[in-house]
């Protein structure tokens, strides 16, 4: 068996589309998501993968955030006065929830990355309108 030359093998071919579908283009857009009933009202997202995976939202993000909105938010007030930072952000999808949803009286919230996506994560806290309960920082882990 030749794993790296150039002699065909008939047990091992090369991956092709028919094993493995490449995966969609995510194109540009705004999601907006109320985390299955849990706030009242949507949190907005900005979505893009221009500068990398972080610009999209991924289903652990998402049951993070279900799971917080469910400990901490409505009659909660579990949140206030804490130091409360999201690592790895992306464009800042658990810490707008908790934002959204929480009370967060008395407490620091950060939603931190990497460069490529401060942009990003300083346009959902615009989109949402949480210059007051959210600070963006880079943190370049």
């Amino acid at each position: 068996m030749d794993l790296f030359g150039d002699n065909s093998d008939s047990e091992v071919e090369p991956f092709g589309t028919d094993l493995v579908e490449p995966a969609p283009i995510l194109q540009p857009r705004i999601t907006e998501t109320t985390f299955d009933g849990l706030l009242s009202s949507p949190v907005k997202l900005h979505e893009d993968l221009a500068k990398g995976c972080g610009g999209q939202i991924w289903p652990a993000g998402e049951t993070l955030a279900k799971y917080l909105l469910r400990r901490y938010g409505r009659n909660s007030n579990g949140l206030k006065g804490k130091r409360i930072v999201e690592l790895g952000a992306g464009g800042g999808l658990v810490g707008l929830a908790v934002a959204a949803g929480c009370d967060i009286s008395g407490s620091e919230l950060y939603i931190t990355d990497m460069e490529a996506m401060m942009e990003m994560m300083t346009r959902n806290v615009a989109l949402n309108e949480f210059e007051d309960k959210v600070k963006v920082q880079l943190l370049d882990w």
